[in-house]
């Protein structure tokens, strides 16, 4: 499984959100980090930049509560957003819901 975050902020939180990020805590060994990606560096916009978490399925409510405290540091910085999003692969659909690789389903 994999937990993607994105922050978005702007030139003038820049250092700000740079300082909390030497702060957040070490991941634990069951997580591999990705990241960080820039994303979005617009002349007088948004910067964004995102993270990948992957972890085993079974260490999902473990993965998800640190990544949740781990970003409530940016909860202080004004103008900057940040989004905490779960990605499934179609394994990890597959075994949730008990269809089976080859079955039919729909696909964007």
């Amino acid at each position: 499984m994999v937990i993607v975050t994105t922050v978005s902020f702007n030139k003038g939180n820049m250092y700000e959100s740079n300082r909390r990020m030497e702060e957040l805590p070490p991941v634990p060994g069951y997580i591999n980090m990705m990241g960080p990606y820039i994303k979005n560096v617009e002349f007088a916009g948004d910067i964004q930049t995102i993270h990948l978490f992957e972890f085993d399925e079974s260490r999902l409510d473990e993965a998800r509560d640190f990544i949740n405290e781990r970003m409530r540091i940016y909860n202080e910085i004004a103008d900057l957003t940040y989004a905490v999003d779960l990605w499934l692969s179609v394994e990890d659909v597959l075994n949730m819901t008990g269809l089976e690789p080859g079955q039919p389903y729909a696909s964007a």
